[in-house]
C-alpha cells in the first residue's frame, strides 16, 4: 500500500468507496492523526553490538520503515498491522 493510499485509507475518503468509515484514535476518538517512521533503533543497535560484536550493530536497522499512528489531539500512539 502506498503513502498516498494509506493516507487516504486513514481519512476515510477513498474514492471507489464512498461509504467508507474514517478512522479515529482509539483514546479520544479524535479524527486528526499523523504517520511517522521508525527509524532506527539506538538501544536495540546497542544490544547487538554487546552480544554479537560489530555486526550487532545492524540490529538497529530492524523495524526502521515499520509505521506508527499518533493522534494530534492526544497523543496516543499506536502501530497498524497492515499487511500488503
Amino acid at each position: 500500500m502506498s503513502r498516498r493510499e494509506r493516507g487516504r485509507w486513514l481519512s476515510g475518503k477513498k474514492k471507489s468507496d464512498p461509504g467508507a468509515e474514517s478512522h479515529a484514535c482509539p483514546k479520544c476518538g479524535s479524527p486528526s492523526l499523523a504517520d511517522e517512521k521508525k527509524g532506527f533503533n539506538v538501544r536495540r543497535s546497542l544490544r547487538g553490538v554487546v552480544r554479537f560484536g560489530a555486526p550487532g550493530m545492524l540490529a538497529g536497522l530492524v523495524g526502521r520503515n515499520d509505521t506508527i499512528t499518533k493522534c494530534l489531539s492526544c497523543g496516543h500512539q499506536w502501530q497498524d498491522m497492515i499487511y500488503d
